[in-house]
């Protein structure tokens, strides 16, 4: 998942919590980090991450049962407002989850305070027993078809269907869905359709599925069993009905779609508010689509409500156009350069490269060229040691919205430097006396110093001798002849 993010431009930073600390401890993580990143932009909430709960307020307009606090992620993405536990006291709603009481950890808000800075997207998939599954193994099933998609391996049709069961027009939930589709499809790509009887067999990139609800149903759509039963062929959708848009309980219909073994990766409860998603038909991720939604003023159509429950399921950073990435991707040193092959990807009309290396010391790719043409570049003179490099592919994507420049998910592969670990500096010590000469590699030196010489190597580990030399003084010896007892003898 991670390497699948730097690939798609993504720095990485990951912080790791308890499902039983206090929703305030995550925030202040996050906020940390906002206050450190300068261009900090999402949040991907992975596994059972302790959930906020606010408000007092029925977004399913059912004021009798479901009256008070709804879950609000939206609490992690928003920086600057003031949220407060101390003013609502509502148990009116049949589950207890809902009731919302001073003091009790649930916050009183039920309008976003102040303007979303950070997407926030959810991955949990805690307590799904219709799976049959733990919530593990359901992650890791989640994640193995994300990257399926962000790497071009499901061909999914650019199209959507719409399956409103509900026939409302006052408000229009199903508005969520006509009106998003046709700029990312263009309007004869949208039908009305069977929501599972039409994604079992076909495949479509996005849906709107809505009908009456339970927390694990909706009419005319289907249940958690049946995404539990069958393989829809279906990346995108949004659901609308009672009850599951408050989605933290067993089996939630919500979830359901990313706990499938089917292709869905992203759900929302879409129609209160309205989403704003055509912006993805440029190439943008579904994550600023949601902070679209969540900041939505009278620019926008038709803006909802700025409520705390709004909220995507799903990974933020997922764009609507994948790109094969490219193949066989190989570095080799020659001398002190490194040359970069691959292939390009099959089926894609790819119309250049971009190459970048990583540089440790910003934690970051920087780009080496962003216009590469053929399928090969050379880095010349590159820095020593194993370097990592990443090329992506980049097409003109045409989308009913008109045409943009897309990247694929960035290949990797990383040069072995062929000098790692060989002894390339030797030190040679000599001493000679005053008056004579050493001679080393056809120099001669007669005088104390350290002289360096280069071997040269075909293969760039180029070899340092580092000849260190002393010339000694000549030794003085001074001989006087002088008799004692009959003997002749030297003195120095």
């Amino acid at each position: 998942m991670e390497r699948d993010l730097w690939g798609d431009g993504w720095k990485v930073k990951r912080l790791e919590v308890n499902r039983n600390d206090a929703v305030t401890a995550v925030k202040a993580l996050i906020a940390n980090e906002f206050q450190q990143v300068a261009d900090l932009k999402m949040v991907y909430l992975l596994g059972h991450v302790p959930l906020p709960y606010s408000g007092n307020f029925y977004a399913d307009g059912h004021i009798e049962n479901h009256w008070g606090a709804w879950p609000a992620d939206v609490f992690y993405g928003e920086m600057d407002g003031v949220w407060t536990d101390e003013i609502v006291t509502n148990t009116t709603a049949t589950f207890t989850r809902n009731h919302n009481l001073p003091g009790d950890g649930k916050f009183d808000q039920s309008d976003i305070p102040t303007a979303v800075e950070l997407a926030v997207g959810r991955v949990d998939l805690f307590d799904m027993p219709s799976f049959g599954l733990s919530d593990v193994e359901l992650t890791r099933r989640y994640l193995n078809k994300a990257h399926q998609f962000k790497t071009g391996q499901l061909d999914v049709p650019r199209r959507a269907l719409v399956d409103d069961n509900l026939g409302i027009a006052l408000g229009a939930p199903a508005a969520s869905g006509w009106r998003n589709f046709a700029p990312m499809f263009t309007a004869d790509s949208v039908q009305a359709l069977d929501y599972f009887s039409t994604m079992k067999n076909e495949g479509y990139l996005w849906s709107f599925g809505g009908g009456s609800g339970t927390f694990t149903s909706a009419n005319g759509v289907g249940t958690t069993q049946d995404f539990a039963n069958d393989t829809l062929r279906n990346i995108f959708t949004m659901l609308c009905g009672s009850q599951f848009g408050d989605w933290d309980n067993p089996d939630n219909f919500l979830r359901a779609p990313l706990a499938s073994a089917g292709w869905t990766l992203t759900s929302c409860w879409a129609g209160n508010p309205p989403f704003s998603l055509h912006r993805m038909a440029m190439g943008e991720p579904i994550g600023q689509s949601l902070l679209r939604t969540q900041n939505a003023t009278e620019n926008d159509y038709y803006p909802g409500p700025q409520l705390v429950h709004t909220a995507l399921m799903g990974d933020p950073s997922l764009r609507l156009h994948p790109v094969k990435p490219v193949e066989n991707l190989t570095a080799n040193y020659i001398g002190q350069d490194v040359n970069l092959a691959w292939s390009p990807p099959s089926g894609e009309p790819i119309e250049h490269y971009s190459v970048y290396r990583f540089d440790s010391l910003q934690m970051d790719f920087i780009t080496l060229d962003n216009q590469v043409s053929g399928t090969n570049f050379v880095d010349a003179n590159a820095p020593s040691g194993n370097l990592l490099y990443m090329v992506r592919a980049a097409k003109l994507e045409t989308s009913g919205s008109g045409t943009y420049w897309n990247l694929s998910l960035g290949s990797f592969v990383e040069s072995a430097d062929p000098c790692a670990g060989q002894i390339v500096v030797t030190d040679l010590f000599f001493s000679i006396c005053n008056g004579q000469a050493l001679i080393y590699n056809d120099s001669t030196y007669t005088i104390s110093g350290i002289y360096e010489h280069i071997f040269p190597s075909v293969t760039g580990c180029d070899s340092l001798v580092h000849v260190n030399l002393t010339v000694e003084s000549s030794p003085l010896i001074t001989l006087q002849r002088n008799h004692l007892r009959g003997r002749e003898f030297s003195v120095r």
